[in-house]
């Protein structure tokens, strides 16, 4: 059985637990099955809200354009989409650029 340490030990936030708790309310039922995928969502919509991105590349083709004269542009692009008081960083982008590469079948 699940505990509340296990949970927060794997990541689950306290808002998020709480959210969920509130959501599923009490029952005198015995046989109440709530799937886990619903803590698991709740979860998820509150770490978009709060966690900073980062992004990796493993094993990356280097993609030149050949006809591109704009330099160096700095592109705006915020830590945490959709909320913009947390800040932004800058990426500077030029006519190089990293991609992974995708099989497709």
């Amino acid at each position: 059985m699940p505990t509340l340490n296990g949970y927060r030990r794997r990541g689950y936030t306290p808002e998020s637990i709480k959210d969920f708790c509130e959501e599923i309310g009490v029952t005198r039922k015995t046989a109440t099955v709530v799937p886990i995928e619903k803590l698991e969502g709740y979860c998820r919509e509150h770490l978009n809200y709060i966690a900073t991105r980062a992004f990796a590349i493993f094993d990356p083709i280097k993609v030149t354009l050949a006809n591109y004269e704009g330099g160096v542009v700095d592109v705006e692009c915020p830590y945490i989409p959709g909320n913009e008081e947390v800040g932004t960083h800058i990426i500077p982008f030029s006519g190089t650029f990293l991609l992974k590469e995708v099989i497709l079948e």
